[in-house]
């Protein structure tokens, strides 16, 4: 199923879901890019909490640039006005397979991201709505758990074990 289909589905279903509906703060104007050769599995929200849902969330894939060199882009970026100063979009980047061998429980109970980036209103203005997996360089002073420097390690331990 083609991402935008996806995407759609995804939102739509969070839009009941959720207390503020899903394009508010996340539908439209984001571009996330996936620089890596690992399929990725990507969950955003706004919150306080960099906890990771109990539930099995809802989940965006995002293929290597070679599958889909444009990222995943959503082109209307009113969402973004909507943010408070105090606002925080948490985008949790995983590793697709990591969540299909493991299972969502030992997912969540062991914290097994890649990356959390915690990305206020002015990170994401800054960034021009550019997201990237690995972080990019311009990446570096978002604030993300783990820390920038230890992504970029944990990312080129990965590639080198698939190697």
């Amino acid at each position: 199923m083609k991402p935008i289909v996806l995407f759609s589905l995804t939102a739509a279903l969070l839009s009941i879901v959720c207390c503020r509906p899903f394009a508010e703060f996340f539908g439209y104007g984001l571009g996330i890019y996936n620089h890596s050769d690992i399929l990725l599995k990507t969950y955003g929200t706004i919150s306080d909490n960099t906890s990771l849902p109990l539930e099995y969330p809802l989940f965006e894939e995002v293929g290597p640039t070679t599958d889909f060199p444009d990222g995943i882009l959503f082109s209307d970026d009113d969402w973004i006005s909507t943010m408070s100063p105090n606002d925080t979009l948490r985008l949790f980047i995983f590793q697709d397979d990591i969540v299909d061998n493991y299972g969502w429980e030992k997912v969540h109970d062991d914290y097994m991201i890649l990356v959390r980036y915690d990305l206020s209103k002015e990170d994401i203005q800054r960034l021009n709505t550019d997201i990237h997996y690995p972080p990019t360089e311009e990446m570096r002073d978002v604030h993300m758990y783990p820390p920038y420097e230890e992504v970029i390690a944990n990312y080129n331990r990965i590639i080198s074990e698939k190697e």
